[in-house]
């Protein structure tokens, strides 16, 4: 914002405030409002954002991006399911965009025991149901994008309902270049006597000798022992083949009567989630959280607007706020007199409060502009770029920190 519309800017909020005297009203800038769809159970949304939304330039900023042109592009996510613990899950999703050619699609899990989605990047990835003892539900959100910028998402739920067994064997998701696959054997309870069983690998749609190595053999439980390892080498090549599977069948024996058990290696190539972008040569302080904003032309004027944990509002008009004893701060702005590109930064140095973070994006005065937004937090960053019309505002992104 250049400085003199700042200065009557801020003469017409004191002359404002002066004429109010006497009342108690006070109205909240729409940069209060929270721009992110109510999700609703079981169907995708019919809301839209106004104005440019941007694009999303990694497919991890897919799972918080704000929904705009809903009504352009139809997302189903399948049918609510239930499934056992140990057992491989395929999601069935579907998009269509009435504008333009569907680029990019992410799956993310909302709730639920953490699971590793095989292909999060595809409309149909799959996933191992965690071994539970009790009822649990997950719950998923599929997540699609044009060429556009048209964004929208559906959500299913999986309830996980567990069986009694003496014995399970524990599956695992594994990306072809990992070394090996770890399976649990787990028996429950534990039994007063050595209690035997054999072990061995059982081709799927992954072959042994291809994909990965035979292993057999036997494993004893000793009185009170309840878990033993199985590794399975992995084998990997350059060729793409989506998803795979083997099992590891158990054969065990209970007063004489025969059992199987078996568990499930999922195998899938590693998927490429998108370069993150790096704060070297980025005008500005680097910190733990980041906020850094750029745009072609200082004739332009964009602000960034941050809101913290605390609900501090830290932009142009609260260039520092203290939130649990630590301090953001914007510390480069477009109008400094030392700075002469479109560029703002806040930061927090080696510490950042936890938990919520909001960053708004407003077109205060000129054309419209391109932009790039780049956020870090943690180990996690994200770039965001598009470009923003006269007097919009965009929630570019909201995220929770949490140390990592």
């Amino acid at each position: 914002m250049s400085q003199m519309m700042r200065l009557m800017a801020a003469g017409l909020a004191l002359l404002l405030g002066i004429l109010a005297v006497g009342g108690c009203s006070q109205s909240s800038s729409s940069l209060d409002s929270d721009r992110y769809e109510s999700e609703t159970s079981g169907g995708t949304s019919n809301e839209q954002n106004q104005g440019n939304e941007g694009e999303v330039s990694s497919l991890q900023a897919l799972a918080v991006a704000p929904v705009r042109g809903a009504e352009y592009i139809s997302v189903d996510a399948g049918r609510d399911q239930v499934a056992d613990p140990n057992v491989v899950m395929f999601l069935n999703g579907e998009a269509a965009s009435s504008m333009d050619d569907i680029v990019a699609v992410y799956w993310n899990q909302l709730k639920g025991p953490e699971v590793t989605i095989a292909n999060p990047a595809s409309l149909t990835p799959a996933f191992i149901t965690p071994d539970i003892d009790g009822s649990d539900m997950l719950k998923f959100r599929l997540t699609v994008q044009d060429a556009s910028g048209n964004i929208n998402y559906d959500t299913l739920t999986v309830r996980i309902e567990p069986l009694s067994r003496l014995v399970t064997v524990v599956g695992v998701v594994v990306e072809e270049s990992e070394d090996y696959a770890l399976f649990q054997i787990r028996l429950s309870p534990a039994q007063p006597t050595d209690f035997i069983v054999d072990f061995n690998t059982v081709n799927g749609t992954s072959i042994d000798s291809i994909d990965y190595e035979e292993t057999f053999g036997t494993v004893t439980f000793a009185p009170g022992e309840t878990l033993k390892e199985v590794r399975v080498p992995i084998l990997s090549d350059e060729t793409g083949e989506g998803i795979e599977t083997f099992g590891l069948d158990v054969s065990y024996s209970v007063d004489g009567e025969p059992y199987v058990a078996q568990g499930t290696a999922l195998i899938f190539d590693g998927t490429d989630l998108g370069e993150n972008p790096s704060q070297d040569g980025l005008e500005g302080g680097s910190g733990i959280v980041r906020i850094n904003l750029e745009w072609p032309s200082d004739a332009i004027d964009l602000d960034i607007h941050v809101y913290d944990p605390c609900g501090n509002h830290i932009y142009y008009g609260n260039r520092t706020a203290v939130c649990n004893e630590l301090t953001g701060q914007l510390d480069v702005d477009n109008v400094d007199a030392d700075v002469t590109e479109a560029v703002e930064n806040i930061f927090w140095d080696e510490s950042a409060p936890l938990g919520n973070y909001r960053v708004v994006l407003d077109h205060f005065n000129g054309t419209a502009s391109p932009y790039v937004v780049r956020i870090f937090y943690g180990n996690n960053s994200q770039e965001f770029s598009g470009s923003i019309g006269p007097d919009d505002e965009i929630t570019i992104l909201e995220f929770d920190y949490q140390g990592n």
